[in-house]
């Protein structure tokens, strides 16, 4: 979580499975929160437009044709300006699947109800476990 897009830089393999890669952050800031997917277990618990302040990443190599984008920023974090900045993606690679999501810098982040939720979504998710619905079956 938070970090894996800012490892293993130069894998192209990694990545590409991961579904972008970090370019640079700024300083921590107060973001709103915008649900791509409110039926994907990685986001059943966060409500449209929750304001969250954690260090957020910006990405490059990100390539919305090839990920699932569950989670993302309606506003560019630094400028306020109009963008689609990934928080939570889900790579289904050719065997398997993958969520990685860019929040939880921050330890009030990581203790929040609504960032477990998260996460509990989110891993079993990956491991094919107990989901049901359209979600069953890892997605093209």
């Amino acid at each position: 979580m938070h970090a894996a897009a800012d490892t293993f830089h130069g894998y192209p393999r990694y990545l590409d499975m991961l579904g972008g890669e970090f370019r640079r952050h700024g300083p921590e800031t107060t973001v709103a929160l915008r649900v791509k997917d409110p039926d994907h277990p990685v986001t059943r618990g966060i409500r449209p437009g929750l304001s969250v302040v954690d260090e957020i990443y910006q990405f490059q190599r990100d390539d919305p044709g090839r990920v699932h984008l569950s989670l993302a920023l309606a506003r560019h974090p630094e400028t306020g300006g109009p963008g689609e900045d990934p928080l939570g993606l889900g790579a289904p690679p050719r065997r398997g699947r993958v969520f990685s999501t860019a929040l939880g810098h921050r330890a009030d982040v990581l203790e929040a109800p609504w960032f477990q939720t998260h996460l509990l979504g989110g891993i079993p998710w990956a491991l094919g476990l107990g989901v049901s619905g359209r979600w069953a079956a890892p997605h093209a």
